[in-house]
């Protein structure tokens, strides 16, 4: 006879004779969801690894190009000057976008 019993806390387990069954505990939430989906097996997780760590790098690049270095003023007024953006190519010009 299979007996269900719950104590303080612990999850229902099913007593058969000399065997207990536990019930697995429920996974619920992003953590589980990243377990389940970005590191299911080996290689996934490492997939997941390299492309974060790839992405991470990408937009460390975008955002020096776009933000840091970037070019946000001409110092003059004229066609010439917008010359000052493609001169340096570190850095997005966005003087002449006003």
């Amino acid at each position: 006879m299979t007996e269900l019993s719950s104590t303080a806390g612990r999850p229902l387990v099913a007593e058969t004779g000399d065997e207990v069954v536990r019930r697995p505990p429920i996974e619920r939430g992003p953590l589980a969801w990243a377990r389940r989906n970005l590191f299911s097996s080996k290689a996934s997780g490492a997939t997941t690894i390299v492309m974060v760590v790839a992405l991470s790098w990408l937009g460390y690049r975008l955002l020096d190009w776009a933000v840091l270095r970037a070019v946000w003023a001409l110092p003059g007024s004229s066609i010439a000057d917008t010359q000052l953006c493609r001169s340096d190519m570190a850095g997005g010009g966005w003087g002449p976008l006003r």
